[in-house]
């Protein structure tokens, strides 16, 4: 083993790394649900034309973006926000799926 070994990043460092990476995605993944609440289609899986639809996924899309962009601030607060979001995004897509939508 060398002496001039390198030392390991230090972990606030890469958890701030990957908290922004995810953030990111959930923000990239929330607008493309918004495209496809408004398209009615999604790389060739169609969606129920009907209002409601729309507007649930539409608003389901939002949230998620909402909630990556307040995981993006890395701020406590609004972190806890954007848990709450995310509770909301999954009682939505269990209500979707209950209802047929």
């Amino acid at each position: 083993m060398s002496s001039r070994s390198r030392s390991p990043e230090p972990v606030p460092e890469r958890r701030n790394r990957v908290l922004k990476i995810v953030a990111l995605l959930m923000i990239l993944f929330g607008a493309a649900e918004v495209v496809t609440g408004i398209s009615h289609n999604f790389f060739g899986i169609h969606i129920a034309r009907t209002e409601g639809a729309t507007y649930a996924v539409v608003a389901i899309g939002c949230l998620y973006a909402g909630a990556g962009l307040l995981i993006l601030t890395m701020k406590r607060r609004a972190a806890v926000l954007a848990l709450v979001f995310l509770g909301v995004v999954i009682g939505g897509r269990i209500a979707m799926a209950v209802t047929g939508l």
